[in-house]
């Protein structure tokens, strides 16, 4: 599932990286259901850190405007406070679930 994360991170933010620079954290499970049980989606999604030896110039991005607004740097601690905290600038997200599996393994490190 590699080469499709990586296509979609050319697609939407114009990147172009190795590999080697994707590590594989995790995989879950997302489970939808809608439409008054009509329709039912299971996926399996894989969640992986990306690592580069300096940081990418936020003028190297090539935003596909259609899928990403804008492209900023922040830490991870503060990326779980926004969204701890709801703030309506980000898409919001379960805290309770990938998100905290996410944040935990990112703390050890």
């Amino acid at each position: 599932m590699l080469f499709v994360f990586r296509r979609e991170l050319h697609e939407e933010l114009g990147l172009l990286l190795p590999k080697d620079a994707f590590e594989l954290l995790f995989v879950f499970l997302q489970e939808c259901v809608i439409n008054d049980g009509k329709f039912i989606n299971n996926e399996f999604k894989d969640v992986y850190l990306v690592t580069t030896l300096a940081p990418i110039p936020l003028e190297a991005f090539t935003l596909q405007e259609s899928e990403v607004s804008a492209v900023k740097y922040i830490s991870w601690k503060e990326y779980e406070q926004i969204l701890a905290t709801e703030d309506s600038e980000y898409v919001p997200y379960d805290m309770n679930g990938e998100y905290a599996q996410l944040f935990k393994i990112l703390s050890k490190r």
